[in-house]
């Protein structure tokens, strides 16, 4: 059975055993990351999203599986998504008796019911369960806080936006902690609200209740402290991610505190960036959390956004596999032994975005000009990590590459203002003093990471020991040392991130993009900088993690891809004639020359390379351009008419 979250497989194991009357293992266990609780007992076995795809590309037949169980379906994960083709793919080549059961509280029953039946070749049975629904009392919120639109200074609205969304919920805990009984259950887009709003409760210091995060990184032990039953007594102010929408039951709950947010992952297929952004949740989700109030009984849901604004909005939340990044879910099924193309999904992605997944696949090295997996890419698809990170530790296999690779596989372990803001080197260096330090004693609890937390800390190090696990000699902790090659790995994850300074704090990435620092960073003096993680898809972004890069590294790593030409450009109104050497928008070097004979159809083109062809032709051409390259998104066979391709093509 398949669980969207880690924390929903162990709950639903649990839970299910409990009514056996057994211990979770038996007859039903659970396999997440980091964790399997299963026997030779074991019936019933409750997976994670993840899990279930790896299994199925390192066993396609499924041995010893009669049925395949999806929960939660409605979340539509791209995991979701991907086990559900694979599982039907395997089924079509390798077991027409596999059985498939889909399972959700508010799904559209009439899309899937007929997908499924197209793709079993028959009817696929629909089973309806009223249950047991218990009213529940829904309040709204009738002040508005505005979600502030991305722009220039999207960054610093958004994070001032959070810090009011997430108080003003705070505020309505404590005001309903005093008005109401049960414990109370409220839902925040990410763990820095949370921590923010658990800080902010416990200085009201409210008698008999413990006020306790739960999100996806929480150590099982105290993720069992909210799923268990409430203490005698006392009461209890849970603080979540929506990682609690659904599949918990939380006893002893009476209040649900809705913020209407949650943090997900887009995807600008021009750019090639994913990131992650708040939005808005949809009506399902708001019914799935207001749900919670009344699992057992009567219940009360605050949603702190008014009436009006939840029914502008969209009923259900649109596929994850629309709008992130497909690359690896691309590498994935290669490893199986399709392509994404080819699988039958319930909702195809755009041919723009899997297109982008191909590029960024063969500029890793992971498949051929014919769209075939190579070596490299078939040792990065056995790796439990995404494609970047994969090749890397593929190419530059060592204790440090796995360390870089687990603490940018997780969220962001560090909490840094100041100079070491975006420094992944700075955070690089700490991570190995802890590892080296011999952390497990007491006695050098010093050893702690500057601006570290402690328990993203712990997910950290439970990744990089998984990572080494299958390479003994590589058990050793990574070693300290002022020239490490951090920049010649990292170049092998991000080859398009690369950026050159234009001025302090500002720099732009080979693809054209722009990225800019605060003058006062580390990194804001950087001459090459790897742009790791941006935020957003602006043109301009803003850099959340880099590492400056030696002008060395840069050259070696290119040294195929890097190309001369000769230009003509006006300086102080005269033509003058340079040999550029370039790495696509990077200038590396340039040195004067002779202005050549025709110079004055080169000074034409550079002027176009310069301008941009947006500025040079008119507004008919560009609305013609606009509306073909719109059109690129359902047929990539099309010639290109973005801007910055016909710039870059103008000359031939």
């Amino acid at each position: 059975m398949l669980e969207p979250r880690r924390v929903a497989a162990r709950a639903a194991a649990n839970r299910l055993a409990f009514h056996l009357k057994e211990s979770v293992g038996k007859t039903v266990g659970y396999s997440v990351r980091f964790d399997s609780q299963t026997s030779r007992e074991t019936r019933l076995e409750v997976v994670t999203e993840g899990i279930l795809a790896r299994r199925i590309v390192s066993d396609p037949e499924l041995k010893g599986v009669g049925l395949v169980i999806f929960d939660e379906f409605h979340e539509r994960h791209i995991e979701t998504d991907l086990a559900l083709a694979l599982t039907l793919e395997s089924r079509a080549v390798f077991r027409p008796d596999l059985k498939l059961m889909v399972m959700s509280a508010t799904i559209d029953t009439t899309v899937i019911a007929k997908f499924l039946g197209q793709q079993l070749q028959s009817a696929a049975p629909l089973v309806t369960s009223t249950g047991t629904n218990y009213p529940v009392d829904i309040r709204y919120f009738n002040e508005q806080i505005a979600l502030p639109r991305y722009g220039a200074d999207a960054y610093s609205a958004q994070a001032q936006y959070s810090r009011q969304i997430t108080e003003a919920c705070a505020r309505k805990a404590i005001e309903a902690h005093k008005l109401h009984g049960g414990d109370i259950l409220l839902f925040l887009p990410g763990t820095g609200e949370i921590q923010t709003a658990t800080e902010f409760i416990e200085e009201h210091n409210l008698p008999q209740t413990d006020i306790l995060p739960l999100y996806g990184e929480l150590p099982p032990a105290e993720q069992d402290k909210v799923l268990s039953p409430p203490k005698p007594g006392r009461r209890r102010i849970i603080v979540a991610t929506p990682i609690a929408e659904s599949s918990l039951t939380v006893e002893g709950l009476a209040v649900v505190i809705d913020s209407g947010l949650v943090r997900q992952p887009a995807f600008d297929p021009g750019a090639g960036i994913s990131h992650l952004e708040t939005v808005p949740i949809t009506q399902d989700s708001a019914l799935q959390r207001s749900g919670r109030a009344g699992r057992l009984g009567p219940g009360i849901c605050y949603r702190m956004y008014s009436e009006a604004d939840f029914k502008r909005r969209p009923k259900t939340r649109a596929p994850e596999i629309l709008r992130t990044d497909l690359a690896e879910a691309s590498l994935r099924t290669l490893a199986f032994g399709s392509a994404l193309k080819s699988l039958q999904l319930i909702d195809r992605p755009s041919d723009a975005m899997l297109s982008q997944a191909e590029k960024l696949l063969r500029d890793l090295g992971c498949i051929d000009a014919a769209g075939k997996l190579t070596e490299t890419g078939a040792a990065a698809a056995k790796l439990p990590l995404p494609p970047r990170l994969a090749v890397m530790l593929a190419k530059s296999p060592s204790p440090e590459t796995a360390m870089i690779a687990a603490l940018l596989s997780e969220r962001d372990a560090f909490n840094l203002k100041g100079p070491e803001a975006t420094n992944l080197a700075f955070r690089i260096d700490q991570m190995t003093l802890y590892f080296n330090s011999g952390h497990g004693s007491t006695a050098l609890t010093t050893s702690i990471p500057i601006g570290i937390d402690k328990r993203a800390l712990q997910t950290v190090e439970r990744v990089w020991r998984q990572l080494n696990a299958p390479n003994p000699r590589h058990s050793h902790p990574p070693e300290h040392s002022a020239d490490l090659g951090r920049g010649r790995t990292l170049l092998h994850a991000y080859p398009d991130r690369i950026a050159i300074r234009r001025e302090l704090g500002s720099f732009v990435t080979r693809t054209g993009k722009g990225v800019s620092v605060e003058k006062g960073d580390h990194n804001a003096e950087a001459e090459f900088l790897l742009a790791v993680d941006i935020s957003g898809g602006d043109k301009n972004a803003k850099l959340r993690l880099g590492l400056a890069v030696d002008r060395a590294d840069v050259l070696a790593h290119f040294k195929d891809e890097i190309t001369e030409r000769e230009v003509v450009r006006e300086v102080n109104g005269k033509p003058r004639a340079f040999k550029e050497t370039r790495l696509d928008a990077l200038l590396l070097a340039e040195k004067e020359i002779p202005l050549p004979e025709g110079f004055a159809a080169k000074q034409l083109w550079q002027k176009i390379a310069e301008q941009g062809i947006e500025n040079i032709i008119g507004e008919t051409a560009k609305e013609f351009c606009l509306r073909a390259e719109f059109c690129r998104q359902w047929d990539a066979s099309l010639p290109a008419f973005a801007f910055a391709a016909l710039t870059h093509t103008a000359e031939t």
